[in-house]
């Protein structure tokens, strides 16, 4: 089984003679000369970059000679190159392996050449060429190793700057933190850990990508599993228990939401103490403003991530919830059995109020002009709390300024009814921004969010501004790219 992999792109620097020959023999023509005579050259060919790379693996890493593998990036080009074709390398890594086979006993099944046959000091060229390769090498050594993947060692003094990015970063997106990234100094090896801290980038900017969409679970996740992504200790400590925050509060888990809100503001200093602070003293889960700008603040997650089907039971909730929340501040009592759930309205309550009754008998909220009456006997929904909140803004001078949202509430009807269809409901349709857009009778989905706010500006007097998730993230981020 092959224990370690290393990988070199073949320069004009890769072969050295101790007889330089011809200094104007282009690189293509020194290849084919040594290649030819390999018998007379063989003792006097040095492998500047890839021997003491070799050397590196058996002395430092411990590898022995048969558990190490080669491959060889060379270029050579097609004739359209014109010039540039005697700068080709291939015949230069024929030599190499040649010679490590011959002076190292190295099978020669385990040194493979690859061809660069496009430009190789073209960065998209090489990029589309190396994603090609690692893949597929990423395919072959799994099927070859069972899944444990070897270890990958990169020599990345050969080659075209172009190459040797390319190399790097395509081979750090296939293995990630299996890639070492070995310089040579001289002759002396060094690991100078690229391929990680490239590895590390890629993984904070999916990390990055997690929090702006609210996946605060899969970001928890993904800083669990790559902690050095977040160097300092301290503040990695408080990400973790700000997106596991932000996590239970968007699923309205509040008691666990609060306590990791309490191990942030125990785990944090100055600035961003004061700020948690902050959302500690306006974390309210017991009042019913709070709870309805809640439901505001995941509506438009919701919308941006395009969860449709979701967006209709929050829809659903803010109507009914918001209705009861009016008819409760006009007076509504319920009966006895119901004081602690609110399931029913007091019967005596109802007839207490002049009018009330017979109004919800007649209530009339159909398209054809039908009434459709309100049985007080029956749990409370949307439909008899709208009724409830209609009798009050219609009849109760003290209530006139809450009609335009009780009018705007009703508005939202179709859209809490598109509920039943999908997976929410009762059925499995799939509920698509055309659906919300048509059953709500608007052009763009943010009116549907402005509208909600304005709901909620007249019934609680307060402006609904910045998502307070989007707060979060901010604080997030700021400790993700302060790293």
């Amino acid at each position: 089984m092959v224990k370690a992999l290393l990988i070199a792109n073949v320069g004009n620097r890769d072969i050295k003679l101790d007889d330089q020959g011809d200094k104007r023999e282009s690189t293509r023509q020194l290849g084919e000369r040594i290649l030819n005579n390999f018998e007379h050259y063989y003792n006097v060919i040095q492998l500047p970059l890839i021997e003491p790379a070799l050397k590196y693996l058996q002395e430092e890493q411990g590898y022995e000679i048969g558990a190490i593998e080669f491959i060889l990036f060379a270029t050579d080009q097609g004739e359209t190159a014109g010039d540039k074709r005697e700068q080709d390398t291939l015949r230069l890594a024929e030599v190499a392996k040649n010679y490590l086979i011959k002076r190292y006993g190295i099978n020669k099944k385990g040194i493979r050449i690859e061809v660069i046959e496009s430009n190789p000091a073209d960065y998209r060229n090489m990029m589309e060429f190396y994603d090609q390769k690692m893949r597929r090498l990423r395919d072959w050594l799994n099927s070859k190793n069972d899944g444990e993947f070897p270890r990958i060692y990169l020599e990345i003094m050969g080659g075209t700057p172009a190459m040797v990015t390319m190399l790097i970063l395509k081979a750090t997106q296939y293995f990630e933190r299996n890639v070492s990234t070995l310089y040579n100094d001289n002759g002396q090896v060094f690991d100078i850990s690229i391929a990680e801290e490239l590895f590390l980038q890629n993984v904070r900017e999916e990390l990055l990508l997690q929090t702006e969409l609210f996946a605060y679970r899969s970001a928890w996740e993904t800083l669990q599993q790559y902690p050095k992504v977040v160097k300092n200790s301290d503040e990695r400590e408080i990400l973790l228990y700000l997106l596991q925050y932000g996590d239970r509060r968007l699923a309205f888990d509040y008691d666990r939401a609060l306590k990791h809100l309490k191990e942030v503001r125990g785990s944090t200093t100055g600035e961003l103490q004061s700020v948690v602070s902050r959302w500690l003293n306006e974390f309210k889960p017991e009042d019913t403003q709070f709870l309805l700008a809640e439901l505001v603040y995941s509506i438009e997650i919701i919308i941006k991530l395009g969860n449709y089907s979701e967006l209709t039971q929050r829809i659903f909730r803010f109507q009914e919830a918001m209705f009861r929340y009016m008819a409760e501040q006009m007076g509504m009592e319920y009966s006895k059995s119901s004081k602690a759930t609110g399931e029913y309205v007091d019967p005596s309550w109802v007839k207490s109020q002049e009018g009330l009754e017979q109004f919800l008998q007649a209530y009339d909220r159909t398209a054809d002009g039908q009434a459709t009456a309100v049985d007080i006997k029956r749990s409370l929904n949307r439909f008899s709390l709208g009724a409830i909140v209609d009798f009050f803004v219609k009849n109760q001078q003290e209530w006139q300024h809450w009609r335009q949202a009780a009018e705007s509430l009703h508005g939202l009807t179709n859209l809490a009814e598109l509920r039943n269809k999908g997976i929410s409901g009762h059925g499995f349709q799939g509920i698509g921004e055309e659906d919300i857009l048509e059953a709500y009778g608007i052009d763009e989905i943010d009116d549907l969010v402005r509208d909600l706010k304005e709901i909620y500006r007249i019934v609680f007097g307060d402006e609904l501004l910045n998502n307070v998730y989007d707060e979060i993230n901010k604080v997030c981020r700021d400790i993700i790219e302060e790293d």
